[in-house]
């Protein structure tokens, strides 16, 4: 089984607190300059695809169905943190 980092930060409704997935790597610092605007955008778009479709793409990576299924309501939720970005 995969481990999967979560990030439990506490949020407030900025861009830079919405962070799909926590990412540390030698690129992190490319998300740190994200409009509020721009992440609203974005979950816009993310906010059109379908449970059904997040879980598609998990399946396609080969992880479990439990993992799939953890997977997906993660990131919904994070959508849903993009959508409701004041």
């Amino acid at each position: 089984m995969r481990h999967h980092q979560v990030d439990a930060r506490p949020r407030t409704g900025r861009a830079s607190d919405v962070n799909l997935l926590h990412y540390e790597g030698k690129n992190a610092k490319m998300l740190c300059d994200v409009s509020d605007e721009d992440a609203r955008w974005l979950g816009g778009h993310l906010s059109k695809l379908s449970d059904e479709q997040i879980a598609d793409a998990f399946r396609a990576a080969n992880y479990t169905a439990d993992e799939v299924k953890i997977l997906t309501a993660a990131v919904r939720a994070r959508i849903d943190e993009l959508v409701s970005l004041k």
